[in-house]
């Protein structure tokens, strides 16, 4: 678990049923959408390098 803006971000791993989910389409890309892209990609590193499922990217 990896604590960022005072929110734990949880690395989810298949078959983890979430990574099922539609995801909500992106309507805008702001600064605060890069950050939490930037945490994402923070975590799966410091797991490992394991990849991230395209509907959460």
């Amino acid at each position: 678990m990896m604590k960022l803006r005072g929110e734990s971000l949880n690395l989810r791993i298949f078959p983890d049923e979430v990574l099922r989910q539609a995801c909500v389409p992106v309507e805008k890309f702001n600064t605060e959408l890069h950050d939490l892209i930037d945490e994402m990609l923070g975590l799966m590193c410091l797991e490992g390098g394991k990849n991230v499922q395209n509907s959460v990217v």
